[in-house]
């Protein structure tokens, strides 16, 4: 009776056993329909999730591409000789830049306002690929020389006190590497005449480049009509040099009838007129005091 009682109780374990593995084996079943949930997603939920993948792949390759066709900068571009120019020609200017690489450059410039001169130089720090400064420090004051390279052209702007430069001589201005175009080109073309150059020439003779041509290309020279005060109709002509007072310059009228009368600013005084001893008479053609 005993052992009918053990196996009875045995029986009862081994249905129980059953059950409880048959409830496990179901229970997948559940999980499964969760783990299958995104798979009947709508279509195009899923292709959303996948396009977003597809288009952040594509940005990293652009930005790859873009990186590997970067060019390396030519800093050879802003080395040489760089002119000022659409100045006169007794204005000009130039910076020699050499050393050039991701951090500045070397330059050494000279500047000119006639006979007076000045000069810089330094090594200029880029703040941008085409833009770069240099900073001017000393006992005088502190100022600085902007540099912008634009293609061909090189602008130059200052700030503050600039050492190193004579009276009225300045840094700006545009700078180029080819050849400098100046406000003062054939002055002597487009003031005279053919005639009237020929007529200088035999008046002067061997002073005519000295005191003429040379005056004429360094100075300004100022040409107006007028009316003398003996009636006749002439032109008059004046080259001033600025610095040069004493020394550079003249002072000449042409007439109607081919007579020249020429006062160089050395007291050289030069006439064709037969009826003219001196250069008071030129003063008397035009209304004026000689003030010697």
């Amino acid at each position: 009776m005993k052992k009918l009682i053990c196996i009875f109780i045995a029986s009862l374990t081994v249905l129980n056993l059953a059950a409880c593995t048959f409830n496990v084996q179901n229970a997948p079943g559940e999980k499964e329909d969760i783990q299958n949930t995104h798979a009947e997603l709508p279509v195009d939920q899923a292709d959303i999730e996948t396009s977003d993948v597809t288009v952040n792949s594509d940005i990293e390759i652009e930005d790859n591409k873009d990186a590997d066709n970067l060019e390396p900068i030519d800093y050879s571009f802003y080395e040489g000789r760089w002119e000022r120019t659409f100045v006169h020609s007794s204005l000009n200017g130039q910076f020699t830049i050499s050393n050039a690489d991701e951090e500045g450059f070397d330059f050494v410039g000279e500047f000119f306002y006639y006979s007076h001169s000045g000069d810089s130089a330094g090594r200029a720090v880029f703040t941008s690929e085409n833009e770069a400064v240099f900073e001017d420090k000393s006992e005088l004051g502190e100022g600085y020389i902007y540099f912008t390279f634009e293609e061909d052209m090189l602008t130059v702007t200052t700030e503050g006190f600039i050492s190193g430069m004579g009276m009225n001589v300045s840094v700006p201005g545009y700078y180029t590497k080819g050849e400098p175009e100046y406000t003062n080109a054939n002055v002597i073309e487009n003031t005279f005449s053919e005639e009237d150059l020929e007529l200088i020439k035999s008046l002067l003779g061997e002073d005519y480049e000295d005191i003429f041509v040379n005056d004429s290309e360094c100075g300004s020279v100022v040409s107006d009509e007028t009316v003398l005060t003996d009636g006749r109709k002439a032109r008059v002509i004046g080259c001033i040099v600025p610095t040069m007072y004493g020394w550079m310059g003249y002072r000449m009228i042409i007439t109607e009838d081919e007579m020249i009368y020429f006062l160089h600013e050395r007291d050289i005084f030069k006439t064709n007129d037969p009826d003219c001893d001196d250069k008071s008479y030129m003063f008397e053609l035009l209304g004026e005091e000689d003030l010697g």
